[in-house]
């Protein structure tokens, strides 16, 4: 019964932090296949679920509030510069690639929502972009060895002492 606590906590963890997904998964030394289909079935999760919740949310906006004169003021700083520089020269690959490991799923569908209109190929790029991660962290715990379990609990000891 814990091992499928485990599994929907790197499931529901990945659709938000993929990242953090990715650490719970080699912490609860997964298998790789159990690994691949948590990290990447919950990120697919939060994409599906960010992408049409978002059109859902502009939707309902859209029947509620009535339009206003169209007057946004930006505060353009270094940071958003870099940001639109980045989507720019990458486009959708570019944001896709970091948003595993960077940016929150949240945030990184959205933008890339924003970029691209077509769903299908904002979710097969976010799909590659999530197996590629997930497969390359696979490959690293392989060729490295590593433990994460006991390093998580050789740390865990400092603090016990």
């Amino acid at each position: 019964m814990n091992d499928w606590w485990q599994i929907i906590s790197v499931t529901l963890v990945s659709t938000i932090k993929f990242i953090i997904g990715l650490a719970m998964g080699l912490a609860y030394n997964f298998n790789a296949l159990t690994f691949y289909a948590t990290t990447v079935g919950g990120g697919m999760i939060g994409v599906f679920v960010y992408l049409y919740l978002w059109d859902f949310i502009l939707l309902v906006k859209k029947k509620i509030v009535k339009p206003k004169p169209h007057t946004v003021h930006i505060k353009i700083n270094k940071n958003i510069r870099r940001m639109v520089h980045f989507s720019r020269t990458w486009g959708i690959y570019g944001i896709a690639l970091v948003t595993p490991t960077i940016i929150s799923m949240p945030v990184g569908t959205l933008i890339c929502r924003a970029i691209e209109k077509n769903k299908w190929h904002i979710k097969l790029v976010m799909f590659i972009s999530l197996s590629f991660w997930s497969v390359l962290i696979i490959v690293l715990q392989k060729i490295f060895d590593l433990d994460v379990q006991s390093w998580i609990n050789s740390f865990l000891n400092l603090f016990r002492a």
